[in-house]
């Protein structure tokens, strides 16, 4: 047997020496080395991919906007439907007294109006037409009217039906 030394190490026959700047960092293996490991140590010792990384960091992305829109967004919510709109006091149709055109608008829709407030102004031009035919139809009227009392005072020449 050898005289042990108590300088040099004992070394166990399994182990060999490392140096320890190797020892720290795992060693980075070839595409060819990784190949042929067995499949458990291949996917545990291989780099993930740059793509498949990025859509997963996408997806986390997009998940947590969607969760912060969740709680601070604020949706409105409308639905289209068909239908007709009664009001509680029924349906009021408004004619006016004289056709014309409409010269001024003095309400919008949904506007509460008082009785007797102006709602529409109408342009008095046909109106003012119409005026002056009707004066000059009761001026024709109480022509008419005044020859026939005249006639009547004068009484009916020829009958003697009615004399006064």
């Amino acid at each position: 047997m050898p005289p042990n030394k108590p300088d040099a190490p004992v070394l166990a026959p399994q182990q060999a020496q490392i140096p320890e700047s190797r020892a720290a960092t795992p060693r980075q293996r070839t595409k060819d080395e990784l190949a042929f490991l067995p499949a458990a140590i291949e996917i545990m010792e291989s780099p993930a991919s740059p793509a498949a990384r990025a859509v997963a960091l996408t997806m986390a992305a997009f998940f947590t906007i969607a969760v912060i829109w969740a709680i601070f967004g604020k949706v409105d919510v409308g639905a289209i439907a068909q239908g007709r709109i009664v009001p509680t006091g029924g349906v009021q149709t408004i004619q006016p007294l004289e056709i014309g055109v409409v010269r001024a608008i003095h309400v919008r829709d949904g506007q509460a109006v008082k009785q007797g407030e102006m709602l529409i102004e109408l342009d008095p031009t046909e109106s003012e037409v119409d005026k002056e035919q009707m004066q000059r139809e009761r001026l024709a009227a109480l022509i008419e009217l005044a020859r026939l009392r005249a006639y009547l005072r004068a009484g009916w020449q020829g009958s003697g039906v009615y004399r006064t």
